[in-house]
Formats: C-alpha cells, structure tokens, sequence
C-alpha cells in the first residue's frame, strides 16, 4: 500500500471521529447551560479555546456569543476542526480511495457530508440544532459499525482504526475538559450539586452513562468519572482503551518501534498519574500535557509511514 493511501485512509478515521466528537461537545456545552445554577457564570468562548481554535474565531469573530461559537463549530469553512470542514474532508479522502472501501461506505461518507452541508441554515434554532446533532453522531455510528462489519482486517483497516483511535482518545480529553474548567469553583454544598450534574452530562455525551453505572457502581462525581474515562481499560471511548487499540494497531505494521515507544509512555504517563489529587487548572494541564502527547503519536505515525521519505523508501522496497 502506498504511504499517501495509508495516510488517506487514517485520515478517513480521524475526520469521521472528529466530526462525531466535535457535535458530542456542542451537546454536552449546551446542555450544560439549562442546568447552571444562579451564580454560575459560564461564556461560549471555552468551546473554541478547548478545540484549539481560538486564533482563528478572532480572526473570523468580533463578538463571543452563543451563535457565532455555533457556527464556528459547525459551519465555518475557514476552520480545520468544523463538523463541515470534517465532513468534507472525510468525503475527499474516501472518494480517492474508492478502491479499496467498501462500496457502501463511499455512499454513506458522502451522504454523511450532504447531511452536514444542508442543515448548516437550521443550526442557530436551538431545538433544530439538537436534532441535527443527533443525526449526525447516529449517522457517524453508522458508517463506523458498517466498516467494522465489512472490511478485512489488514493494512488498511489497520491505518483507520489508527486514526479514528488517537482522535477518540483527543476528543475525549477536550470532553473532559469542559468539565475541568467549569468545575473550578468553591467546594461548598452550593455547588457541590452543579458538579455531580456537570458529571453526568460528560458522561452522557459520550453515551458513557449506562456502561459507568454498569462498571463503577458508585457515585457520578469528578473523581470516579475521570478515573472511568481516563484509566478503564474496557469502555471503547476511555482514553486507555483507545491506546491500547491503537497499539494493537501497530503490531502487524513495519518500521512501529518509535510508534510503539511514544504510545507505551503516554500509557504510563497515563497509568501512573494520581488522577484523584488533580483539582481545577492540574487536571486541565494534565489533559493539554495528554494532547501534546497524541501530536507526538501522531508526528512519528506521520514520519514513519507518510511522509516522502517513507513514500519513496517504500517503493524502492517494492523494486
């Protein structure tokens, strides 16, 4: 397999995954909102500083309000990290690798960006933006179960599964730290009710609420949701879960050592942290120090695999 088709491919896994987590946090953010006690001062601009897009809304935005951070999100073609830009992006690398997809899978990217782009009018009514929100992660879910269900498990399901892994655990993590940020508040009986409430909105978002209850059995608050998302090892969108599926990943493919020693240090960095004793600003550093890590992940996946060098290595190795 060529490098700029496996790049295509583990591209395909991350723009899919991100558009379905970027509308999880729309959701989550909103949510939040009906449930803020008196006192509680929350702004829309923490949505795009946590999707790391701050410099670009100022440079497209001159006020902070809940419809221009909406459309920003969603909407804005000049923003990498939008559903629309995700979704179209996705498009593009499924449609030049048609090939070696499944068919359906071309058909429902495509309808999946369709959706995206004719529903960008109705998103600032906010009862049509949670229906829309909604559409898109079941439509995501969809094509992610289709691919699971029929495509052999090679190189090329390796690849995406790559991608969709280490955007996953990224996602998660900027979830959480909507969580981080807003429960920097006194620990007092006033808010102490906010938090657990903040908790369980985290958890719904990632549809984590039911298998929590399963597994945990114990209370919803910060502690033993993070430890959950963090650190289980069987819940599919905990950070240690994705990990270690992008490890496994990794195995049948040549040239992974230096993949393999960044994801095995992210993992004990991971493994070992006392995520109980991280209050307010720590817990939000130690998620952007987690984030610097899936960039340092993804920069030796990228050098290693495509990058020209790997490119013209490979097909000298074919020769």
């Amino acid at each position: 397999m060529l490098s700029r088709v496996a790049e295509r491919i583990y591209w395909i896994g991350r723009y899919l995954e991100r558009t379905e987590n970027t509308a999880r946090l729309i959701n989550v953010y909103a949510n939040l909102l009906f449930d803020l006690p008196k006192g509680v001062l929350l702004g829309w601009e923490l949505l795009p500083n946590i999707m790391g897009g701050r410099n670009s809304y100022n440079e497209g935005y001159q006020k902070v309000n809940e419809r221009n951070v909406i459309r920003f999100l969603i909407s804005d073609k000049n923003f990498t990290g939008s559903i629309l830009n995700s979704a179209r992006s996705a498009r593009e690398n499924a449609r030049t690798t048609r090939e070696i997809l499944p068919n359906e899978a071309w058909e429902l990217i495509n309808e999946l960006y369709l959706y995206v782009n004719e529903s960008t009018t109705t998103i600032n009514a906010r009862n049509r933006r949670n229906h829309f929100l909604i559409g898109l992660i079941r439509r995501c879910q969809h094509i992610s179960g289709m691919l699971a269900g029929t495509m052999s498990r090679d190189a090329v399901y390796d690849f995406m599964i790559m991608g969709r892994s280490l955007e996953r655990a990224d996602m998660t993590t900027r979830i959480l730290d909507t969580g981080a940020i807003l429960a920097i508040e006194p620990d007092d009986e006033y808010y102490s009710t906010f938090k657990n409430i903040l908790w369980l909105n985290v958890l719904g978002s990632l549809g984590a609420e039911q298998m929590f209850r399963k597994l945990v059995r114990e209370r919803i608050d910060q502690k033993n949701v993070l430890n959950f998302l963090l650190q289980n090892r069987i819940y599919p969108r905990s950070v240690s879960h994705c990990l270690e599926v992008f490890e496994n990943s990794l195995y049948p493919l040549p040239g992974a050592e230096e993949s393999q020693r960044c994801i095995s240090l992210t993992k004990h960095h991971l493994k070992t942290a006392d995520i109980e004793s991280l209050k307010g600003y720590q817990l939000h550093e130690f998620l952007d120090k987690l984030q610097m890590n899936f960039n340092e992940i993804h920069n030796e996946v990228a050098s290693t695999w495509f990058s020209l060098d790997a490119q013209t290595q490979q097909q000298e190795n074919k020769a």
